[in-house]
């Protein structure tokens, strides 16, 4: 009997017949074109890691002698001092704020008109500046003394002059009435009168009354005339005065008059302090480039001219040879140590005397007045600790001090301050964009989890054919909207609805209501939660769709309902994936730049609720990129913000692998 051949067997990639090229067939082409293009992706990856890391590393050293320098200069001894003055600034200016909000509520529209006059004449006078200018060199040209004398003996030549002059005039005239009529309802008519008498066009004043009652229509929501105008300002002033000798009014406006005391004197020697130690920084910069100043200056004096040459050598004398005497310099710090506590002190004593006076705000009837009344009795119960905090501080502090080798390190990852191209100093911490990050980021999830994975579930589990044939293109469009327009749409429509929804009585009790603006974190979070929507329910339900068939019908053959088996069998066998597309999505949120940079509002400060303007780390990078010098500290500190972020997401992708990985069914 004859042996059966045995059927020989090739790996995919085995050596087979056809075509070679260099000893290289098909599949070895195949093999080396994926396997190439999978190694060009992990070389390009550690590239990347490499300049990251090489730049930002760089960000800590120099950070260092920054501070180092800030300290020998003194700058942080005058910053004690400068953050007890903002403190009472900020004490003062919610005062004001608590006080004028309460009025306007309580006097309502007509204690705004007399503001919104002033405001509207300011405006107009300043837009029509320009053309007003113009009127008044026409009018000067119509002098006929001036053509006589520059022209004496050509009576033609006066002639087209004086023409040219009148043609400018009616010219600047029309000018002047077209401006008018657009921005300058409210601009008085003897203002215009008495700088330009006679040289007005003779449709000016028509013009001008037509527009003001035009504005007041509107404002007032019927037809009025400007005698009805002049009154409802008389009225508007008169019912705000008296408004104000209510008790209420006169305790506010007492602790404004008190936190007044003494303020002015203090904030006068906090800037003597801050420009003296500005100009030891200035000296020790100075010297810091003496060295290549003096090379270069050298190396250009030995091709330049006499004059030239005369003015370098006066400039290299100037350069510093001596490192600057920080004892000396700061003598004068330390010796004004007195005066300011006898300033701090008499500011402080009138401030407390207005605190006692300070009435605790159950009178008060509008929200945003109760709000900062809030605010501004917790800054007064933190007032002597806070004020008697940076005076130990000052007392305490000696430019000698050695700087730890973590301060540069913990100043970045933990500092509440981002300052950049300051004339006073930079600071570079990391805290205010990673809290506006983080929270606009918690927000949006909040917003996509319940659409994406609720939608991702339904579709997948319940719907129809037709609902999935119709739910699923509408979701995964949603990926096709550029992101820029999405922030248009935040800027020009959801922040204005998102200020008038926050008015509501109804959601008077949530934090942060009623909005001071509409580009926050809450319409950053909203945009990005809608953006997030699309990746997270595709990932969702692929994770659903991998959940095996016989599972679902073991459990409805046991006789469980269609709903249970989804939420008791279903879903839990597809949770490795679900939170997998919870943490993509949480990936691809804080990523997202276009959106976060117009709508987040751009204020680099700690939010304190969700409706807080924010900055973010993505949003910093793409605003000061274009700004700073290659090699710069500032520089290095958003190759810094960038390294964090690419940390980040690659930690957030590793735990999403894992997750699906180790919980993942088999």
């Amino acid at each position: 009997m004859a042996k059966r051949k045995n059927k020989k067997t090739h790996s995919p990639f085995s050596k087979n017949k056809g075509w070679r090229i260099l000893g290289l067939g098909p599949q070895e082409c195949i093999k080396y074109f994926f396997g190439g293009n999978a190694m060009i992706s992990i070389i390009v990856l550690i590239l990347i890691c490499f300049f990251l890391a090489k730049e930002a590393v760089m960000f800590f050293p120099d950070y260092k002698a920054n501070l180092e320098l800030y300290r020998k200069s003194g700058q942080e001894f005058v910053d004690f001092a400068d953050d007890q003055l903002e403190y009472q600034k900020r004490i003062k200016s919610l005062t004001t704020q608590v006080k004028s909000y309460e009025l306007y509520e309580r006097a309502g529209k007509d204690a705004e008109i007399p503001g919104v006059f002033n405001d509207m004449k300011r405006i107009a006078n300043s837009l029509m500046k320009d053309e007003m200018k113009e009127i008044g060199i026409a009018s000067d040209r119509l002098d006929k003394e001036m053509w006589t004398l520059l022209f004496p003996d050509d009576q033609e030549t006066q002639d087209k002059m004086k023409s040219a002059a009148e043609a400018s005039l009616k010219k600047a005239q029309v000018t002047l009435n077209d401006r008018i009529q657009e921005v300058a309802p409210l601009i008085k008519e003897s203002d215009l009168k008495k700088e330009y008498q006679g040289v007005l066009a003779d449709d000016v004043y028509p013009n001008l009354q037509k527009a003001l009652v035009e504005y007041y229509t509107d404002f007032d929501g019927k037809d009025v005339s400007p005698s009805y105008v002049k009154t409802k300002v008389e009225e508007g002033e008169a019912k705000r005065n008296k408004l104000l000798e209510d008790d209420l009014f006169k305790e506010y406006e007492a602790v404004e008059l008190s936190n007044n005391q003494g303020l002015k004197e203090y904030e006068e020697l906090v800037n003597e302090l801050r420009t003296h130690a500005l100009v030891t920084k200035q000296r020790a910069e100075s010297f810091k480039t003496a060295a290549a100043r003096r090379v270069a200056l050298e190396e250009g004096m030995k091709h330049a001219g006499p004059e030239r040459k005369h003015s370098m050598q006066v400039e290299f004398k100037r350069i510093p040879t001596e490192a600057p005497d920080f004892d000396q310099l700061n003598k004068e710090l330390y010796e004004a140590i007195p005066e300011h506590q006898e300033k701090l002190g008499v500011m402080m004593e009138n401030a407390k005397a207005g605190f006692a006076k300070l009435p605790d705000g159950d009178a008060l009837t509008n929200k945003k007045s109760i709000r900062l009344n809030k605010e501004l009795h917790e800054n007064i119960e933190n007032y002597d600790d806070f004020m008697n905090k940076k005076t130990e501080l000052m007392k305490e502090w000696s430019h000698k001090d050695k700087l730890s080798a973590g301060k540069s390190f913990f100043g970045f990852f933990f500092g509440e301050k981002w300052v950049t191209n300051s004339s006073w100093n930079d600071f570079y911490g990391l805290m205010p964009l990673f809290g506006g990050s983080l929270g606009i980021t918690l927000i949006a999830i909040s917003v996509a989890l319940p659409f994406s994975i609720g939608g991702a579930i339904y579709v997948n589990r319940v719907a129809t054919t037709t609902e999935q044939n119709l739910v699923k293109p509408i979701i995964e469009f949603i990926q096709a909207i550029p992101s820029i327009v999405l922030a248009f749409f935040g800027v020009v429509v959801l922040g204005k609805y998102l200020v008038d929804w926050s008015n509501l009585p109804i959601l008077s009790w949530l934090p942060g209501f009623p909005m001071d603006q509409g580009l926050n974190m809450l319409n950053a979070g909203i945009l990005l939660g809608f953006m997030a929507i699309p990746t997270m329910f595709t990932l969702a339900e692929d994770a659903l769709n991998n959940v095996p068939k016989s599972y679902t019908e073991a459990s409805l053959a046991l006789g469980a309902s269609k709903l249970k088996t989804v939420f008791r069998v279903v879903v839990p066998c597809a949770i490795s994936g679900i939170i997998a597309a919870i943490l993509l999505g949480f990936g691809r949120i804080i990523g997202e730049t276009m959106v976060v940079l117009l709508v987040a509002g751009g204020r680099i400060a700690l939010p304190e609720t969700w409706t807080d303007p924010v900055h973010t780390m993505t949003g910093i990078i793409a605003q000061e990129t274009g700004e700073v010098t290659a090699g710069s500290i500032h520089y290095r500190a958003l190759f810094m913000v960038g390294l964090v972020l690419f940390t980040i997401s690659l930690l957030l992708n590793s735990l999403a692998q894992n997750i699906v990985r180790k919980f993942g069914h088999k």
